[in-house]
C-alpha cells in the first residue's frame, strides 16, 4: 500500500504514556515550557504514585524568556514546578 493510503494510528492518552514509562522503569524525565505538556506530565507523575524522590526531573526554560530577565526566568521556573506538580527540578 502506498503512504498516502495508510492511516494515521490513533494517538494514545498522553498520561497513559507517562504512567506506562513509570511502570516499566523510567525515571528520568526531560520537560520543556517549549514543549507545552507539563501540566498533563505532571497529571501522570501524581496519578502514578511513584515517590518524587525516585524521579530525576529536567526542565528548560525558552529563550523567550530568558530575553525578559532573570524575573520571568524565576516565574517560568516556578510554574514549571507548579504545572508538573513537583516540589523542585532536578536539572
Amino acid at each position: 500500500a502506498s503512504a498516502s493510503s495508510q492511516t494515521a494510528a490513533p494517538l494514545a492518552d498522553p498520561v497513559q504514556v507517562i504512567k506506562d514509562a513509570l511502570d516499566v522503569g523510567y525515571r528520568c524525565f526531560d520537560c520543556a515550557q517549549f514543549y507545552c505538556n507539563e501540566d498533563v506530565v505532571g497529571q501522570a507523575f501524581k496519578a502514578s504514585g511513584v515517590p518524587r524522590a525516585e524521579l530525576y526531573l529536567v526542565g528548560k526554560v525558552w529563550g523567550d524568556k530568558i530575553y525578559d530577565g532573570p524575573e520571568a526566568v524565576k516565574a517560568q521556573v516556578q510554574k514549571s514546578i507548579d504545572d508538573l506538580q513537583c516540589e523542585y527540578l532536578d536539572l
